[in-house]
């Protein structure tokens, strides 16, 4: 027997979530921005930036509580690690 499903209990879609490389983000920023959407044009550019700065900061070695001034010697107090 097939289990009915009510359109209620899907979950929302978010085309954000299907863009799985750079040549699919690029293709999807640009129709939005196409389309003038910036709602939806930070929706989708957020969660990637967020992506590429903390990449950014392993790949430098800035500690995410530090400021980059931090690794020039100045400021930086890291709380003991519990």
């Amino acid at each position: 027997m097939t289990k009915k499903i009510s359109v209620s209990e899907l979950d929302d879609f978010d085309m954000a979530r299907q863009l799985k490389n750079e040549e699919d983000i690029a293709a999807y920023v640009t129709m939005v921005i196409e389309e003038g959407d910036a709602a939806e044009l930070v929706h989708v550019l957020v969660p990637y930036s967020q992506k590429a700065v903390k990449k950014n900061k392993k790949l430098s070695g800035i500690h995410s509580g530090c400021s980059g001034l931090a690794h020039s010697g100045i400021g930086c107090r890291e709380s003991p690690r519990r």
